[in-house]
């Protein structure tokens, strides 16, 4: 697929398609690293990302590429 010439070159259409494509993959990455220890409840929700961010390796990081791209989501999906 991604050697296949675009008929009449790249637009700016079919590169804010591939950057939507690539925030939603980054978003959804990092989301179930999310998921798989926040707790939905009143007590564990702010403790469980405060764990997640202070205990597991890039933690941190992780939180704020999912924070992010979900910003820059919502705008490429505005420019597209």
């Amino acid at each position: 697929i991604a050697r296949t010439p675009v008929r009449g070159g790249a637009s700016f259409r079919h590169t804010t398609l591939a950057m939507l494509a690539a925030l939603l993959a980054v978003a959804i990455g990092t989301g179930v690293a999310l998921g798989l220890v926040y707790a939905p409840t009143v007590a564990g929700a702010w403790a469980s990302l405060v764990w997640f961010e202070r205990e597991i390796p890039f933690g941190a990081l992780i939180r704020a590429v999912h924070v992010h791209s979900a910003g820059a989501l919502v705008i490429a999906s505005g420019l597209h």
